[in-house]
């Protein structure tokens, strides 16, 4: 402790330190605390070699905190996009690079009257009408080209009552390459109604 100034001598000697090693420890270059080693028995030098375990052991600190930190901010992130898609009002889907659902927010659940987890594993394709197949085949294809598509098709409820939908499928890249789409599927049935009333009432003024 000879080094140090006065009142830290003091201060430490109160606690029967006689010898301090302490080495920095930043977190993403930003100073985080403090790391060291203390003598209570006897006056001692450090050496180079303990100097440089310490040095080490900061740096290994800091860079497990930050690294703590950033996991903990994507799961908050995580969380907070999942919490969006969970009460959109629109359907949201995540298949594989096999048209496997990976992922079903309850609002395309509902559409085909079923609980999200018991769609994972399952194809879109199984809760779709089976005249709209070709158009499914052409907009997997597109989007497997890397091209972002939107496109009109029926999925059959598990009454058996089908809903026309809007699906806008974007591709699904994992490092670079095509690995499924993430699509938002949305149901258009009101607007066709809306559409129907609004031709009839056009047709009823030009009689």
């Amino acid at each position: 402790l000879d080094t140090f100034p006065q009142t830290e001598r003091d201060f430490l000697g109160k606690q029967g330190i006689l010898s301090l090693l302490v080495m920095p420890v930043f977190v993403n270059d930003e100073w985080w605390g403090l790391i060291g080693f203390d003598d209570c028995k006897l006056p001692r030098v450090w050496t180079q070699t303990l100097v440089d375990v310490l040095k080490l052991a900061a740096d290994i600190l800091g860079a497990a905190i930050f690294r703590a930190e950033v996991d903990k901010e994507l799961e908050s992130g995580r969380e907070f996009i999942v919490n969006i898609m969970n009460n959109l009002g629109q359907g949201v889907t995540v298949v594989d690079g096999q048209g496997k659902l990976l992922y079903s927010n309850p609002s395309y659940a509902q559409m085909l009257g079923y609980e999200p987890n018991d769609l994972l594993g399952h194809s879109p394709e199984e809760f779709t009408d089976q005249r709209d197949k070709l158009t499914l085949e052409h907009n997997r294809a597109m989007r497997e080209q890397g091209l972002v598509s939107s496109y009109t098709t029926h999925l059959r409820h598990k009454d058996g009552h089908l809903t026309e939908v809007l699906i806008t499928g974007v591709p699904r890249l994992i490092n670079g390459k095509y690995d499924g789409a993430y699509c938002v599927v949305a149901d258009v049935t009101e607007r066709r109604k809306l559409e129907a009333q609004r031709l009839e009432m056009l047709l009823e003024k030009e009689r």
